[in-house]
């Protein structure tokens, strides 16, 4: 039985995923926070095949406002150089919002990090990750890691 109003929305400015919208309650849900089109589009793929559900927001701003307006997500995916509002000035507002401290971040960046950027981020993301030719495989061994999807078949499960 399902509930239009409770379908995953399209992620916003990307391309759709091949698979069937399904009500968020049955899946563990994504917030990826990404300008580049193509990069949010293959992310949110490999999110879509390990078997979580993903929206998506081109800059820190938009996710602010996507996250006062829905119900928390079990993950954020950050992209650290956007436009308007960048990664670190959106970690330091989430933090500052009661019912949103406690949201795990993984950040995944082609930023050429500095000491005192891992500095920033330490203690408020669970995991940064490097936009690498292999960073989709340490994203996905990150998600599965933290999440396990609900609605998988037992033989698709992630150990």
């Amino acid at each position: 039985m399902n509930n239009p109003e409770a379908l995953d929305p399209l992620p916003r400015g990307h391309a759709a995923s091949a698979e069937k919208p399904r009500a968020i309650e049955s899946r563990r849900r994504i917030l990826v926070i990404e300008d580049d089109p193509p990069t949010c589009d293959v992310i949110c793929r490999s999110i879509a095949s390990l078997g979580y559900s993903s929206h998506a927001v081109v800059n820190g701003r938009e996710g602010l406002a996507w996250l006062a307006d829905h119900a928390v997500p079990n993950l954020i995916l950050l992209d650290l150089m956007m436009p308007e509002m960048d990664g670190f000035e959106f970690l330091r507002e989430l933090r500052q919002r009661p019912g949103l401290v406690d949201v795990p971040v993984i950040v995944v960046t082609a930023k050429e990090l500095t000491d005192e950027d891992i500095r920033l981020l330490r203690g408020q993301t669970e995991r940064i990750i490097a936009k690498d030719e292999a960073y989709l495989s340490e994203l996905s061994a990150a998600l599965r890691g933290r999440l396990k999807p609900i609605d998988m078949p037992a033989w698709r499960t992630p150990a």
